[in-house]
């Protein structure tokens, strides 16, 4: 019997080999991308368009590596495409164009990531079919589709390439949303620009150039399906837009066509609006949510939806939050991804498309894990190749095992302490086997004859 070369991902769930992995992330529609501390790029979720920018339109059922590239600095999503920060500033865009929002000056979707330009760029986000970034000079620019205005370049003509918006240099946050734009300026004003109805102006009047809303300061916000949040400087939680689902939790389900304080407390640090969904953190670390519950995308275990902002679960070490459709993904103090809600294109990232009603942990290969070869691990999976069974040796209190196919695709999966798995069933081919026991989990391949 041949053993078989075996990495062994000593990923320990609740210990600190978890906490050096990821660095940052963002909840698209359907997909999600994350850059771990090593700088390499990462997405998982639906891939219809490419969006996932690993050459193909695979869906990716947990986190996979994109390229071979570790210098990658942020990464954030749209619709349907992905735009990512390298570390030398280059950004880079991939999937849907039909509106010319990747940039290249082309409406050819992409599904591998394609450098637009040589400029430096700070931040970059996408909308439906639209753009925004910020350059490391503090310009704003835009491109895509622009039928209400919502690039902010004085017309409602779609570009392919990024075109300036205005002629300031002192902008420091933006976010798109369906068909308009927010941003903060250095000195905490907020502005808005597209479909009028949505910009918290009180009027129902589209705009093509950026109007400042209100003269308050703000310290961050969020563009969510069509619905906003913003945080103020004294931490205080303020909505508007729709809220059919309550999503805006400020116990209505009323449309807000300014911006509203959201409760009394003044203790935020973190909010992000998705579909029909608002989900928030405060500087407790407590994480709270509101709206459309119907697929688990409030968290809290349940489908009831929430008219008020509701803390979910008891941990107070939560840091950041991106949401989705009907999905979020957050971030704890120690550095672990934790995803929930509705997943037909596997973007919680555990390995299924189950809905997931909690916070469930997104799996994280370590920065180091160590190698075995045949000669030194202790751990055998054999016979390789087989036809009927895989036998497990010397793994001790084991709690699942999971068998996918290449895309990331489970195939098969039992609960339980078990010394070996069926495999009759499977198609001859590449497959990998995923092993958790009480302290670690172990992955390797294995071929079906």
């Amino acid at each position: 019997m041949k053993k078989l070369l075996l990495f062994v991902f000593a990923v320990l769930v609740s210990t600190q080999s978890d906490a050096q992995c990821w660095r940052n992330f963002d909840a698209g529609f359907s997909h999600n991308v994350a850059v771990k501390l090593d700088g390499s790029l990462w997405t998982w979720g639906g891939n219809q368009t490419g969006q996932l920018g690993n050459g193909t339109n695979s869906n990716k059922y947990i986190p996979t590596k994109v390229g071979t590239d570790t210098d990658w600095q942020s990464a954030r999503t749209g619709l349907l495409h992905t735009l990512a920060i390298k570390t030398n500033g280059t950004l880079w865009t991939c999937g849907y164009n039909s509106g010319g929002q990747l940039g290249d000056g082309t409406m050819l979707t992409r599904t591998s990531l394609v450098q637009i330009g040589n400029d430096q760029w700070k931040t970059a986000c996408g909308g439906d079919y639209y753009s925004v970034g910020i350059k490391t000079d503090g310009t704003l620019w835009a491109w895509g589709e622009n039928n209400m205005g919502q690039l902010g370049i004085g017309n409602n003509t779609s570009v392919t390439i990024p075109t300036q918006v205005g002629v300031n240099n002192d902008w420091q946050l933006v976010d798109a949303g369906w068909r308009y734009t927010m941003a903060l300026k250095t000195d905490g004003t907020l502005w808005a620009w597209g479909s009028g109805i949505y910009l918290g102006t009180g009027a129902t009047n589209d705009s093509n150039v950026p109007i400042p809303i209100g003269t308050e300061q703000w310290q961050s916000i969020s563009v969510g399906d069509q619905n906003f949040f913003g945080i103020r400087t004294d931490g205080t939680l303020w909505c508007w837009g729709n809220n059919n689902y309550w999503q805006l939790g400020n116990g209505t389900n009323s449309f807000q066509y300014t911006p509203m304080q959201v409760g009394n407390a003044n203790d935020w640090q973190s909010v992000a609006a998705g579909g029909e969904q608002t989900i928030a953190i405060k500087t407790d670390g407590t994480l709270w949510a509101s709206g459309n519950n119907f697929d688990g995308q409030l968290g809290d275990g349940t489908t009831i939806e929430r008219h008020t902002l509701t803390q979910v679960g008891e941990a107070t070490d939560w840091e950041m939050v991106y949401s989705g459709n009907a999905h979020s993904v957050a971030k704890k103090s120690n550095g672990t991804l934790w995803a929930w809600g509705n997943n037909p294109y596997g973007q919680v990232g555990n390995g299924t498309t189950n809905t997931t009603f909690s916070p469930t942990q997104v799996m994280c290969i370590p920065l180091a894990a160590a190698q075995f070869s045949d000669s030194t691990t202790p751990y055998l999976i054999y016979p390789n190749p087989t036809s009927d069974i895989l036998y497990l040796k010397n793994f001790s209190a084991v709690r699942e095992i999971a068998l996918t196919d290449i895309s990331g695709k489970i195939m098969l999966e039992q609960k339980g302490d078990a010394s070996e798995v069926n495999v009759q069933q499977l198609q001859p081919g590449i497959y990998l086997l995923r092993v958790v026991t009480d302290e670690m989990i172990y992955s390797g391949k294995f071929i079906k004859k």
